[in-house]
């Protein structure tokens, strides 16, 4: 035991950098004791393939949540060469633990939200009631209404999917057989379009009885809709279920293998991705884009603040320009930093600043409130999508870079953007 501990404790510099502390993680470990078993079974090599493969991933791409995947199917892989069983269930935690599904799940689901702003507001007028509607801000019954994006501070669809490991392992405790992998991602599946649902009608309950964002009510709401659309539901569908179907069953009895045979081949695995997380920690930053360091703005001051992140400061403006990522790695969204910063989002919507398509909306913190903007631009082409900029990276137009203002008022940041020399963002070879 002690080589693996080693192993693992190599790793926690990287992790401790990696994880990002909040309520999604606190109910994902909550559920932990639930999801976690180790019976007695015969040695399993399932979880060293998928180690190597998301370590394979991780080299190839960069993207930490491989690093990440394959970090813990390490450590299942070597809780199973030795002789238990833990099924697939905590892979699926494991990814739920990662910061990643967060980001990816504020920054890519927003086209969604806004569908279903509007089919809410669609399925008013069907109702009778004048209403307009505006990103996530309702204009009915002669006031302006906004519908947070969370409850408690946590995603429609991170509660669903919690819910739904929760309740995928109590009932398979119930069950002579694991679940497969198959399985578990169609319940998941389900989990999600459920969670769609569920989002629907949270946001017409909150629009139709003007429960306002901040109150307990519009908590409540929340709660109640993934409660009775995503979590009752699926418990109803996995009691019907019972114990059919399933993996072929196992044996309290571990089954004959051979003693000592092997024994390295788990050592080898978490070795290799604890050496690979130690040296992601331990790397230098990669310098910023040449053409962002040579970028000037009249009137401000630039200055790099983090990797790939360079901050221009005004008298009374904030404008932040983040360099390019692949089209299939999470980026740095505005509405992640901020909100780890302490302010909140309000009135988050499509717009054109400064002949530019762009996403609006305030910041909020205590009393202090601005005005905010972002979008891409890659010297030549401007987008506010968030699919749109990936869609024409993978299709071979230049990288977008990611900009970001925080001002005092409207005008400023009209202001403000029409003085950005977008085209100093390509250098021409």
């Amino acid at each position: 035991m002690l080589p693996y501990a080693l192993l693992v404790l190599l790793t926690f510099p990287w992790v401790w950098s990696y994880l990002q502390p909040g309520l999604s993680m606190a109910l994902t470990l909550m559920i932990t004791p639930f999801v976690w078993k180790a019976n007695p079974d015969q040695r399993r090599w399932r979880f060293g393939g998928v180690a190597l493969t998301t370590w394979g991933l991780h080299l190839i791409m960069g993207n930490n949540l491989w690093l990440w995947l394959a970090l813990g199917c390490a450590v299942l892989f070597s809780v199973e060469w030795n002789g238990r069983r833990v099924g697939w269930l905590p892979v699926f935690l494991i990814g739920l633990l990662s910061p990643i599904a967060e980001s990816w799940i504020s920054a890519l689901s927003f086209p969604l939200r806004i569908g279903l702003s509007q089919a809410v507001a669609h399925t008013l007028e069907h109702l009778g009631a004048t209403i307009e509607v505006a990103g996530n801000r309702f204009f009915y019954e002669g006031q302006w209404f906004e519908v947070e994006a969370a409850c408690m501070g946590v995603s429609t669809l991170t509660l669903a999917w919690v819910g739904a490991v929760l309740l995928l392992a109590l009932a398979e405790r119930e069950r002579p057989r694991d679940w497969t992998l198959a399985q578990i991602t169609f319940w998941l599946l389900l989990a999600t379009l459920l969670a769609v649902g569920a989002n629907y009608i949270r946001t017409f309950w909150l629009v139709l009885f003007h429960s306002a964002p901040g109150t307990l009510g519009h908590e409540l709401i929340g709660l109640l809709a993934i409660g009775l659309w995503v979590i009752f539901p699926l418990a109803v569908l996995l009691r019907g279920i019972g114990t059919r179907s399933g993996t072929e069953a196992t044996s309290d009895t571990p089954q004959p293998s051979t003693p000592g045979s092997y024994r390295w081949l788990p050592i080898l695995i978490l070795g290799l991705v604890s050496l690979s997380s130690l040296w992601t920690w331990l790397r230098p930053d990669a310098p910023l884009p040449e053409e962002m360091t040579q970028i000037e703005i009249w009137g401000m001051k630039g200055e790099p603040v983090q990797p790939e992140v360079m901050r221009f400061r005004g008298k009374n403006s904030l404008l932040y320009l983040k360099a390019p990522a692949s089209a299939w790695r999470a980026n740095h969204d505005p509405q992640i930093c901020w909100r780890g910063s302490g302010y909140r989002f309000a009135q988050i919507q499509e717009t054109r600043i400064g002949g530019l398509p762009a996403m609006q909306a305030l910041l909020i913190h205590d009393s202090d409130t601005l005005v905010t903007a972002w979008g891409y631009h890659n010297g030549k082409t401007a987008t506010c999508g968030v699919w749109d900029w990936r869609y024409r990276q993978m299709q071979g137009e230049r990288e977008f870079y990611l900009w970001n203002i925080a001002v005092e008022d409207q005008v400023e940041l009209e202001n403000l953007i029409q003085g950005i020399p977008w085209e100093r963002l390509v250098l021409e070879p």
